[in-house]
């Protein structure tokens, strides 16, 4: 004989709960994706799937969060493509050493490569103020304002 529902006996049962198999009439019935759940099971599933998008919400909100204020506070990290590195290097020597031809001769070269001629334009500035004049770095500083 076929067996009625857990919580209303009287009734016929339509399915069993995937989780614990109990008998569910049609009243008790609670679909979740493809399988039918008892209320106490959907009940579990419910906060189980709450708890997840939350989880997730907070995740995805911070990872937002840290993106955001990576990029209000140092610029946009990748403005210079592939060559990225290779300009935070040269920046780094020349910082370091202002006066050095041929590592500024090699940044303004690259800024102007990677299409960043205010910042060629601000090299080669900063190094005539300080070092003097180079006929060899007016090529970058005379090509700059063309791009």
């Amino acid at each position: 004989m076929d067996e009625g529902c857990f919580a209303h006996p009287a009734k016929a049962k339509a399915s069993n709960c995937f989780d614990c198999m109990r008998p569910i009439c049609v009243v008790c019935l609670k679909l979740h994706g493809s399988h039918d759940y008892c209320p106490e099971c959907s009940a579990t599933i419910g906060r189980k799937v709450l708890r997840r998008r939350v989880v997730l919400g907070v995740l995805a909100a911070s990872v937002c969060l840290t993106l955001v204020l990576g990029y209000a506070l140092y610029g946009n990290p990748f403005r210079y493509g592939a060559e990225t590195f290779a300009v935070l290097d040269l920046a780094a020597e020349v910082k370091k050493e202002p006066c050095d031809r041929a590592k500024v001769l090699a940044l303004a070269e690259t800024y102007l490569r990677v299409m960043a001629p205010r910042e060629c334009l601000a090299l080669t500035d900063q190094y005539l103020a300080a070092c003097g004049d180079w006929p060899r770095l007016r090529w970058p500083r005379f090509t700059a304002p063309a791009l």
